[in-house]
């Protein structure tokens, strides 16, 4: 978890281990699990089936481009942000508990894990790979969209039973309302052939999220719109542009205080920005993306240059990405962020000794 580092993915800020217990400190969410706010609407509009599947996409396509499976994927292991998003009909997700995740160097693995009602075939035939997680996640979607599983029983070996077969229904008078794309997409993640099966970057690519995404749909695009801060735009790439960090404990400073002084509202805005210019969706950004995202306020050239300039600095890691907590470390504003006080508080977590 100290390894993924995505707006969708419960971020772990510390973990200490004594003689009986590994305490893990991570970022609170207040919203509750997505089980419980399905089972109180029972199932959801297309729109916002579309937006939560995103974001579950985005942060799976992240785990798997560094090798890592979660392997149990489900409702119950996915937040809802907090209190207040809950009450909307849009909320931001995080995913949670990797307590089954593996760290998988392209080998196949064995291991029956995971939870019943989203288990992969193939996990039941202990021989799988990353593409699990893509069948949970079409497991999960087929839920968001109906209120009820595509495979379901009294005990999990009738469960299985059904699984293998892989034979799902699309009946009732909610299916008659779903699109087609919509129905597309289950069947392409619900595929029994993990070759034929899609990749999570895939999925994010299909008809249906692009259809979903379009103008077509002005419910989630003003819902997009009113949450990009365009008049701070300049603002914040002014900060980008002004960004240094070449010493490590500068570094080890400023990520102290973006996990825990920065206001809620800051990080909101600037995650919106973070969302905006990841045009493919994969949680990270590239210097494509950043300089597309930086020419909406200034011309094309002035954005491929500055962009040169800063990437170096910004991607502390060296991966060639900006990853979220780089990208809130370069765009927050140093001038709130290092205030005399924010300063010593990071100053007292360093100094051990006092």
């Amino acid at each position: 978890l100290k390894m993924l580092d995505h707006p969708n993915i419960i971020k772990v800020y510390e973990y200490f281990n004594t003689k009986r217990k590994l305490f893990i400190i991570s970022e609170l969410c207040t919203g509750g699990e997505l089980f419980d706010r399905i089972t109180e609407v029972k199932y959801f509009t297309e729109t916002v089936a579309a937006h939560i599947m995103k974001q579950i996409f985005s942060a799976t396509a992240f785990c798997h481009a560094n090798n890592i499976i979660h392997r149990d994927l489900k409702p119950e292991n996915i937040l809802i942000e907090n209190l207040e998003e809950r009450k909307k009909d849009f909320f931001n997700i995080k995913i949670i508990d990797f307590g089954t995740g593996e760290i998988n160097k392209h080998k196949m693995l064995s291991e029956k894990t995971g939870t019943a009602y989203y288990i992969a075939p193939e996990v039941i035939n202990n021989c799988y790979n990353e593409k699990c997680d893509i069948w949970s996640c079409g497991v999960i979607l087929y839920i968001l969209l109906c209120g009820c599983p595509p495979f379901s029983a009294d005990t999990d070996d009738e469960i299985f039973k059904k699984i293998k077969i892989g034979k799902y229904h699309l009946k009732g008078s909610i299916w008659k309302e779903i699109s087609k794309e919509a129905i597309d997409l289950v069947s392409e993640l619900l595929t029994k052939d993990i070759d034929k099966r899609l990749s999570a970057q895939q999925a994010l690519n299909h008809p249906w999220f692009q259809n979903m995404f379009s103008d077509k749909n002005k419910d989630l695009l003003e819902y997009q719109r009113k949450n990009f801060p365009l008049t701070h735009l300049q603002g914040i790439i002014h900060n980008i542009k002004t960004f240094r960090a070449e010493k490590k404990l500068q570094q080890a400073a400023l990520a102290f205080m973006v996990h825990n002084l920065a206001k809620v509202e800051d990080v909101k805005e600037l995650k919106n920005v973070f969302l905006a210019f990841d045009l493919d969706g994969d949680g990270r950004l590239t210097k494509d993306e950043l300089i597309k995202g930086m020419s909406q306020v200034m011309t094309k050239g002035e954005a491929a240059y500055d962009v040169e300039k800063v990437m170096n600095v910004i991607d502390v890691d060296k991966n060639g990405y900006i990853e979220y907590e780089e990208f809130l470390r370069a765009t927050l504003d140093k001038e709130k962020l290092l205030s005399r006080e924010n300063i010593k508080l990071a100053f007292d977590l360093f100094d051990q000794d006092r």
